[in-house]
């Protein structure tokens, strides 16, 4: 009955148990009411937005654009953040949408790059490491690839963006393009010694 979903909607909103939360929200694919579960997208309710996001996500049709979710991943809501960067992933075709987005963050890192010398594994407490991530995901994307090396080349941008570029470059699928080998190549041909692990990592 459609006429539930509203209150699935807004039982969203108080669901602290991760099983009624899953239920609520497949609850809402089930009905597959595209219009009436896009009301919790303008909820001043987090998790209603969080179940409504993956759940548009997850019913037929395409049902949700770049813009719904891009004001979202940076979520003080936890749940919420993680909703829509998991939807994010999902939806590789808003490589280029997400270019301004990526670079805008990337921008905004703290200025120093966490130090690689002496291993390969990323620093744990990185707080570059979900941009990172979420870079690595949508590399498929020609405009993705173009802003990371750009980043990586860009003597004016902060060490911890070109490290990030570096390590998203590491973690991407291996992608056939000239971009990538002529950067990583001028990283190690210039006297940048401290990007020189994250480079060897991404060229391994």
């Amino acid at each position: 009955d459609p006429a539930a979903i509203p209150h699935l909607l807004q039982a969203a909103a108080t669901a602290e148990d991760r099983i009624l939360q899953h239920s609520l929200t497949y609850a809402l694919i089930e009905l597959a009411d595209a219009d009436a579960t896009r009301a919790g997208l303008a909820s001043d309710q987090p998790r209603t937005v969080a179940a409504a996001l993956i759940a548009l996500d997850q019913m037929p049709g395409d049902n949700l654009t770049a813009d719904d979710v891009l004001k979202n991943l940076d979520a003080a809501d936890s749940q919420l953040s993680a909703a829509a960067n998991w939807v994010v992933t999902h939806h590789a075709g808003w490589g280029g949408q997400l270019a301004d987005w990526f670079a805008e963050k990337l921008a905004t890192l703290p200025p120093a790059a966490p130090r690689l010398s002496d291993t390969e594994a990323p620093p744990t407490d990185d707080p570059s490491a979900r941009l990172v991530k979420m870079l690595a995901a949508f590399a498929g994307d020609a405009n993705i690839r173009t802003l990371i090396a750009a980043t990586v080349q860009d003597a004016s941008a902060s060490p911890a963006a070109r490290f990030a570029s570096l390590r998203a470059m590491e973690q991407a699928a291996p992608i056939k393009n000239q971009a990538w080998p002529a950067a990583l190549a001028a990283i190690l041909d210039s006297g940048e010694q401290s990007l020189h692990a994250p480079a060897l990592a991404a060229v391994r």
